[in-house]
C-alpha cells in the first residue's frame, strides 16, 4: 500500500489576439523550442524543461510538460570559505570548475495546457517545494515578449486565475470608494455571454485594452451597476480588479484580484498513480465543466 502525497495547482490565462486553438498549439510549441531560461527571482531562473502532446495523434487535447526551476551562478559573484570565515581567494576561485551547462538546484515542476480554452495548470507546491503564480506569469510574460514569438503571435497577455471568491469580495469592501477595473481582451470564442458582450465593445471601439477607474463621492460608497460587473467579471479572468474600502474604525483596506490566486490541493496514492497523470485528469473535469 503506497502513501498518500499531496501537490496544489494553479493556473493561468494565456490569450492571443487574434487566436485559434491551433494558434495556441503552435506557441507552445515554439516557447519550447526556445529553450530559454528566465530569471524571476534572484538566481532563481525558470525553463520549459520537457513538452509532451497528452494525445498523440490530437494536439488540440492539450500538452503536458515540466517547467524547470534551477539557479544561475554568477561567477563574478564573490564567494565565501566556511572553513576560513573569509572570501575565497583568487587561488581558490581559479580551482573552480562548473561547466556552463550544469544548474544546481533543480526542481521540476509539473503542467497541462489545454489550447481550448487557453488555460495553463501547473504544480505550485510540489515535493516540499513552491512555485509561485507571480513568479510562472513572469516568466510567460518574459519569454513572450522575445521578438521571434511577438512576431509571430503578437502581443500574449497573461492573467494569473484568481480565487472564485475574490471578485465578490472586492465589489462588497465596506464604504467602496475607488475601483480600478484593468480588462484585456477577451478571446472571440470563449463561450460565457459575459466575454461576448465586452468583446464586441471593444471590437467596435477598436480597443485592445480598457482600464476603468471608479471613484465615489466624499462620504459615499460606490455601487456597481450591472454594466460594471460585467467588465469586472471578465478583468477578473482578463487583467485585474483592485478596490479600496474603509472600515467602521476608519481602517482602509485594499484588495486585488493578483493578491488572491486560485489554488487546488490533491490528495493521491503514490503506489496508484504520478503526480502528472493526476493532474491531467483533474484539470480534465475542472476544464470540461469551465
Amino acid at each position: 500500500m503506497g502513501r498518500n502525497r499531496r501537490f496544489q495547482y494553479s493556473a493561468l490565462n494565456i490569450v492571443t489576439q487574434p487566436h485559434s486553438p491551433d494558434g495556441y498549439v503552435a506557441l507552445f510549441r515554439a516557447l519550447y523550442a526556445l529553450r530559454r531560461a528566465v530569471a524571476v527571482r534572484g538566481s532563481q531562473h525558470l525553463m520549459i524543461g520537457e513538452l509532451e502532446r497528452v494525445d498523440r495523434d490530437d494536439p488540440l487535447r492539450g500538452f503536458t510538460g515540466r517547467i524547470y526551476r534551477f539557479d544561475q551562478i554568477d561567477p563574478g559573484a564573490p564567494w565565501f570559505n566556511v572553513e576560513s570565515k573569509e572570501e575565497a581567494s583568487e587561488e581558490e576561485l581559479a580551482e573552480i570548475r562548473i561547466p556552463e551547462a550544469l544548474k544546481p538546484n533543480l526542481v521540476k515542476f509539473n503542467f497541462v495546457f489545454y489550447p481550448q480554452g487557453h488555460q495553463f495548470y501547473f504544480e505550485s507546491m510540489a515535493t516540499g517545494s513552491t512555485l509561485s503564480e507571480g513568479s510562472m506569469r513572469k516568466f510567460f510574460v518574459t519569454i513572450c515578449a522575445v521578438p521571434s514569438i511577438m512576431e509571430q503571435f503578437g502581443p500574449v497577455d497573461i492573467t494569473v486565475v484568481p480565487e472564485h471568491e475574490q471578485l465578490a469580495r472586492i465589489l462588497s469592501l465596506p464604504s467602496l470608494s475607488k475601483l480600478v477595473i484593468d480588462l484585456r481582451r477577451p478571446n472571440a470564442d470563449d463561450q460565457a455571454d459575459d466575454e461576448r458582450v465586452v468583446l464586441e465593445r471593444l471590437q467596435r471601439m477598436k480597443t485592445r485594452r480598457l482600464v476603468e477607474t471608479l471613484t465615489a463621492e466624499r462620504g459615499e460608497t460606490i455601487e456597481p451597476d450591472e454594466q460594471v460587473r460585467v467588465l469586472a467579471r471578465v478583468a477578473a479572468k482578463n487583467g485585474s480588479v483592485s478596490g479600496t474600502g474603509y472600515r467602521a474604525d476608519g481602517g482602509r483596506v485594499e484588495e486585488s484580484t493578483e493578491d488572491r490566486p486560485w489554488r487546488q490541493t490533491v490528495l493521491y496514492d503514490e503506489a496508484v498513480a504520478l503526480p502528472l497523470d493526476v493532474l491531467v485528469t483533474e484539470t480534465q473535469s475542472r476544464h470540461a465543466e469551465d
